[in-house]
């Protein structure tokens, strides 16, 4: 890709994925499955139940529905390593990519450090993003060094 193509501006506003959702509630379901064949005390396994319930309600409220005062509901990357996220509250910061970011064909995981202080991530599919800007996305974090 040319330099100038780099410099287009980047806007990602995660959509709904059900793919996501489907993932999520068949990972915590396992949990739960699993739950009555250790040897712990009922009340522990009713408590981890609980936790586990509490999980799966706060991951995908965040994560796939990108609601609540963390989520990441616009992605903005103009130039540089500096990002622009909105989040849940609709306050912008500035972030930079952090280690631990992943990119792959099927799915990206943006490990976010924020330049105030924190963290966040965001976690794509190709359906939850325009096909064009998820590509794009694609090829500049692929063209990032120390990714």
């Amino acid at each position: 890709m040319s330099s100038s193509g780099f410099a287009t501006l980047l806007v990602i506003q995660p959509k709904f994925s059900i793919r996501f959702l489907v993932i999520l509630t068949v990972q915590h379901l396992l949990a739960l499955w699993v739950l009555p064949w250790l040897d712990l005390p009922w009340p522990i396994i009713a408590l981890s139940a609980v936790f586990v319930c509490l999980s799966l309600y706060r991951t995908t409220r965040h994560h796939v529905f990108h609601q609540g005062p963390r989520a990441i509901t616009q992605l903005i990357w103009e130039r540089g390593a500096v990002i622009r996220i909105r989040d849940g509250e609709r306050r912008e910061s500035e972030a930079t990519l952090g280690q631990g970011s992943f990119v792959n064909l099927r799915l990206i995981i943006l490990n976010l450090k924020l330049q105030q202080k924190g963290r966040c991530v965001l976690i794509l599919f190709p359906e939850m993003a325009e096909s064009d800007a998820y590509r794009l996305l694609r090829v500049r974090l692929l063209m990032t060094p120390n990714l």
